[in-house]
């Protein structure tokens, strides 16, 4: 078992039963979690929040074509729920009780696909000690087909001429000078644009 991590929101460690230890350490340690935002629209609260302000883009796509290019190994829509009803219900977290969020973030519309370590999966449920420090902190993900992927890269509202630039510029400078062809600005500044011409 893991004896870096010591308490779990102030409760020690050992005091959980071991089914709920298990989760918390696959959670952790062995899921690696990649969250997106579905809507038909964007959402002023998102950028405020998850993309620095005026210097923050966002990746277009399908559900179809993330699942297609990057071959998670599973995924879903986020099921929000309110814990002060579903707290004591024993059957809420399912087999993946990886996409249950609080209903306080509903707003977020999150889909989640996720990579699993199946071979510290493995250790975990076997009850095998794993040190912290030789967990990997992240797994390269090959792209089939990026330009199926990437159908619009969107700047943040706001952004000015010299971002865009320096997005183009990388862009470049990986060898993807195409997705300049699919870079574009938000579409509250196009709708703001619209109205000043």
């Amino acid at each position: 078992m893991l004896r870096t991590w010591r308490t779990v929101n102030g409760i020690p460690f050992e005091e959980f039963d071991p089914e709920f230890r298990n989760r918390l350490l696959l959670h952790r340690y062995a899921h690696f979690v990649s969250c997106w935002h579905i809507s038909h629209h964007e959402s002023e609260a998102m950028w405020k929040l998850y993309a620095r302000a005026e210097s923050g883009i966002a990746i277009q796509s399908t559900v179809g074509d993330v699942k297609e290019r990057l071959r998670p190994h599973n995924s879903g829509a986020v099921i929000y729920y309110d814990p002060s009803q579903d707290v004591l219900c024993s059957s809420i977290f399912g087999p993946h009780d990886i996409l249950f969020k609080r209903s306080h973030f509903s707003w977020e519309r999150e889909y989640r696909f996720w990579f699993d370590d199946d071979e510290l999966i493995g250790r975990i449920e076997a009850g095998k000690e794993f040190r912290e420090e030789n967990v990997s902190p992240g797994r390269p993900v090959g792209i089939s087909d990026m330009q199926r992927l990437f159908q619009k890269i969107v700047v943040a509202p706001g952004a000015s001429d010299a971002f865009i630039e320096r997005v183009q510029v990388a862009c470049a400078e990986h060898g993807k000078s195409w997705l300049s062809n699919v870079l574009e600005r938000s579409s509250a500044d196009r709708v703001w644009d619209s109205f000043a011409s």
